[in-house]
């Protein structure tokens, strides 16, 4: 069926950016939008009305989890960021990528409201024409796009404000904030960090032993790629580039093309990686069910995206290959790097090279010791090296590092009552991959990470006495495994809460999972069996390898011909299509599958 246009259907598309947002304030009382607040208020220690939510980043992330909770009736919220106004993020700053590496269609800081899409943005300045003609979203349209967003939806984000220190209690985090008026105490019943890429760490930097005993001045041609670099002062020079990611041919563009006459870069790896492995993971059965997988699972999923190299894009690559000064030295990794007041002095295994800059594009850690205001209460939380073992931490010291997080983003206990109301503070950063996946910080996955951020807001815990809506209880371990497990009790009430809206809009069957998986949670068991939607063959169940079921035992006994032609059909999906292939050209036609639909392999039975 063919939809009718915009023009067809007798709507003109606004044509200016005025038009544009007074069609969204005009969705938005359509919408009832804002909700009123609904939320008790409730002084802190210190007499003084505390907030329900205090956001920490200002950014991508902060601005929408904000919207989101704006549009629940959670109003009383304050969003701070200690950057100035369009250097929030990455997109003002050290993103030096010409276009971004996601899609044009993609949403996510939109909410669902189609007039506040990037589409509906780009067409009231540019038309549906220009629409269609666009390649990919600049960087600056994205950035543009994002404060248009926040002033349009009326999102106050006080700028020049960073948090000092989070000392998290029973039922308010203290949080001490320093401004352009200078220090001051809050109180707030929840507290989100959203500080994006290094929200849970900082930039990472190889230990050349060299460059750590250097003097400062020597150190002053040494930079990350997140630093905030004037290419322009070694326009004619030499400049290394250590790396072989998106962002290390950025740097080495953006420095071509500021005037560098030579620009060398060195990857550890013989070729350069082909396949973005965790693009599979960007579907709404992966981001929406991952964090209800086991420990197990996470584990080997994540741990092996981080070790597959993500392929720089190839644009940023043709970007470079464009210059005649352009060098890539595979299978040449880095052994030391020697700073002086005029140079610095690259030492690999074939030779030195001597340049007037180097730039590690070596990417951002996960540390939470590295984040002064978590000093308090970095030793206090429950880390993934805590859940796998000493053996696997030691294979994978990158991701055990990754905190532990309950499903609502929310900090964990390591040990039990060493820091009440630890489960106060959120997450909301690329510290969360480990344990929801990249739900905070990528665009594809923000939409759905605004949902399950909001689970423990004050809306599940309007009152500080509320005992329904606990933490999760510590790692205990059961008797049956000796893997720790973590206890669910008292988690349906704000799960419902959240979830119920958007398993309305996208169907009755997520609706059923989503309301009836967290009342069947017992004790970390799932009572499943009564429930023959919850056991449904599913895209994500079979891609991670579980076997292929049917919900009614008297399929088995009428076709009994099947069993045993399709033993194997319980794998990824190319080997499922092949199978199936197998079984209609030796069985006919007549006995292909007669439920249909995705992840309706049902009759196909292994025994």
């Amino acid at each position: 069926m063919t939809l009718p246009s915009n023009t067809e259907a007798g709507r003109a598309l606004p044509t200016g950016l005025d038009e544009l947002a007074a069609a969204v304030r005009h969705d938005f009382e359509r919408m009832r939008f804002p909700t009123p607040n609904w939320v008790p208020a409730a002084d802190g220690p210190d007499g003084k009305p505390a907030l329900d939510v205090l956001i920490i980043g200002g950014g991508m992330c902060g601005q929408t989890l904000a919207l989101a909770l704006a549009r629940d009736g959670v109003r009383n919220t304050r969003i701070i960021d200690r950057a100035p106004r369009r250097r929030e993020g990455p997109w003002g700053t050290y993103a030096r990528m010409e276009i971004l590496r996601s899609p044009k269609h993609l949403t996510g800081p939109d909410l669902g409201f189609p007039a506040l899409t990037f589409r509906a943005w780009y067409e009231a300045q540019h038309g549906a024409e220009g629409w269609e003609r666009l390649y990919k979203i600049s960087t600056a349209d994205w950035l543009a796009y994002l404060l248009w967003v926040r002033d349009t939806a009326e999102i106050a984000v006080e700028n020049g404000t960073e948090a000092l220190d989070i000392d998290p209690a029973t039922h308010f985090v203290r949080v001490e904030l320093k401004g352009a008026q200078g220090t001051e105490t809050v109180y707030a019943r929840k507290v989100v960090l959203a500080g994006g890429r290094d929200g849970a760490g900082a930039p990472y930097a190889p230990p050349f032993s060299s460059l750590a005993a250097a003097l400062e001045a020597g150190k002053m041609r040494v930079f990350h790629s997140s630093d905030d670099i004037d290419f322009a002062r070694f326009k004619g020079g030499k400049v290394a580039v250590l790396g072989a990611s998106a962002s290390a041919f950025d740097n080495a563009a953006v420095a071509l093309e500021a005037g560098a006459q030579e620009v060398r870069l060195f990857s550890r790896r013989p070729h350069l990686p082909q396949i973005n492995k965790s693009k599979w993971t960007v579907f709404a059965g992966f981001l929406e069910g991952y964090c209800q997988l086991d420990d197990r699972r996470r584990w080997e999923i994540y741990t092996y995206i981080f070790s597959q190299a993500t392929p720089p894009p190839h644009e940023s690559v043709l970007r470079c290959d464009r210059h005649a000064g352009f060098t890539i030295h595979f299978a040449e990794p880095w052994l030391d790097v020697v700073s002086a007041a005029d140079s610095v002095t690259v030492v690999t295994a074939k030779a030195q090279y001597r340049f007037d800059a180097a730039i590690l594009a070596t990417g951002f850690s996960v540390d939470l010791p590295q984040r002064p205001e978590l000093a308090r209460i970095h030793d206090k939380v429950l880390l993934w090296a805590d859940r796998v073992g000493p053996q696997e931490a030691a294979r994978h010291p990158e991701a055990a590092r990754f905190p532990y997080l309950g499903p609502s983003f929310e900090f964990l206990e390591r040990a039990p009552g060493a820091a009440p109301g630890l489960a106060h503070v959120h997450c909301f950063n690329a510290g969360a991959t480990m344990s929801h996946a990249a739900l905070a910080g990528d665009i594809p996955g923000l939409a759905f990470g605004e949902t399950a951020c909001r689970a423990r807001s004050p809306a599940a815990c309007s009152s500080p006495a509320r005992t329904s809506c606990k933490p999760h209880s510590p790692p205990t371990t059961t008797a049956s495994s000796s893997r720790p497990a973590i206890s669910c009790r008292g988690e349906a009430f704000p799960l419902l809460v959240l979830h119920g809206d958007r398993g309305r809009v996208r169907g009755g069957r997520l609706l059923r999972r989503l309301l009836l998986l967290p009342i069947l949670k017992k004790n970390g068991e799932r009572e499943q069996e009564n429930y023959p939607s919850l056991n449904a063959t599913s895209r994500p169940r079979r891609m991670l390898g579980n076997r292929t079921t049917r919900r009614k035992s008297r399929l088995r006994a009428r076709k009994p011909a099947q069993i045993g032609r399709s033993r194997n059909t319980h794998q990824l999906p190319r080997e499922m299509m092949s199978e199936r292939r197998k079984f209609s050209s030796s069985i006919g036609p007549r006995m292909k599958p007669r439920i249909r639909g995705a992840g309706s392999q049902r009759i196909l039975v292994r025994k």
